[in-house]
C-alpha cells in the first residue's frame, strides 16, 4: 500500500488532513506499548479548543473514548515543529495500562507535508519503536526534511484579478501615465499585444533585453593579476588570489 498523501497542514486548518478511525492496536498484539499511527506527526490537540479536531483513541467494538493521561500518554514529540508553530506535535502514543483482546483506533488531524513516512520508513521506525521504546524526538528516531515547506497563505480576492479586470487595469494605467498624444499609440499596442498568439506576444530577441550591449569578456587567470588587461571578468577564484597577494605583499599595483 502506498505512503498516505496529505496537504502540508501546519496550522490545523485543512479538513483533509483530518484521519478517522485508524486502526492502530489490534486485538492479538497484546506485547507493545508504544504506537506509531501511520500519518503522523499528529497534533494532539484542537484549534482554537474545538473538540472536533483533538486526538480521539477508542475502543473500536464500544466506540468508548480512552482518557489521555489516564489510558495512554503522548510521546516522541516533533521538537523543532513545536518550536515554529507553538502547537504540541507527536508521532506516537504510549499505552499506560494493557487493553487484551481490544482493538483501538485512532482519530487526529495530521501535519501532512513531507514529514509523513514512505512505506520503509514507517516499517523501520514501528519496528524501531517495538524493539527498543524511548522518549525521543521525532527528529531522532527517522530522517525527516531538515526544513519545512513555505506556510500555506491566502490570497485575498480583491488583490485577484481576471482577464477582462487585468485588460482594464492596464488600459487605466496607460492613460494615466501617457499624456493625451501618446496614449492612442500606446494603447494600440496594447490591442496588436493582445491579439497575437501567445509564443509571439512574449517572444524576445537578445536585442530586446540588451544583450548586444553588454561586453563579452572572457573570464580572468591568476596570470592576469601580473598585467593590464581591462578586458576579462574578474572571478571569484581570482579575486581571492588577489587578497592573498595583498595579504602576502606581492600584489602588483602598478
Amino acid at each position: 500500500m502506498p505512503a498516505p498523501i496529505y496537504n502540508w497542514n501546519p496550522f490545523q486548518e485543512r479538513i483533509d488532513c483530518r484521519v478517522e478511525n485508524e486502526v492502530v492496536k489490534v486485538a492479538n498484539d497484546t506485547t507493545r506499548r508504544v504506537f506509531v499511527v501511520r500519518a503522523g506527526p499528529f497534533f494532539s490537540a484542537a484549534r482554537n479548543n474545538g473538540a472536533a479536531k483533538k486526538f480521539v483513541l477508542k475502543r473500536q467494538s464500544s466506540n468508548v473514548e480512552l482518557e489521555l493521561g489516564v489510558d495512554y500518554a503522548f510521546c516522541n514529540t516533533f521538537d523543532r515543529f513545536m518550536d515554529k508553530y507553538k502547537r504540541n506535535v507527536y508521532g506516537a502514543f504510549v499505552l499506560l495500562k494493557p487493553f487484551p483482546g481490544e482493538v483501538l483506533v485512532a482519530s487526529y488531524d495530521t501535519i501532512g507535508g513531507p514529514f509523513i513516512l514512505d512505506d520503509v520508513a514507517f516499517a523501520t521506525l514501528v519496528a524501531n519503536v517495538a524493539n527498543s521504546p524511548r522518549q525521543a524526538s521525532w527528529d531522532s528516531l527517522i530522517g525527516v526534511p531538515t526544513a519545512f515547506p513555505a506556510d500555506p497563505h491566502e490570497q485575498p480576492l480583491e488583490q485577484t484579478y481576471d482577464w477582462l479586470e487585468a485588460y482594464a487595469a492596464l488600459k487605466s494605467l496607460i492613460i494615466v501615465m501617457t499624456d493625451k498624444a501618446a496614449q492612442g499609440d500606446a494603447l494600440a499596442l496594447l490591442e496588436d499585444h493582445l491579439k497575437k498568439r501567445l509564443p509571439e506576444a512574449h517572444a524576445a530577441s537578445t536585442g530586446d533585453i540588451g544583450i548586444p550591449d553588454v561586453a563579452n569578456l572572457r573570464p580572468s587567470t591568476e596570470a592576469d593579476l601580473a598585467g593590464a588587461d581591462g578586458n576579462v571578468a574578474v572571478t571569484m577564484n581570482v579575486m581571492k588570489a588577489f587578497g592573498r597577494q595583498l595579504r602576502d605583499g606581492t600584489a602588483k599595483l602598478d
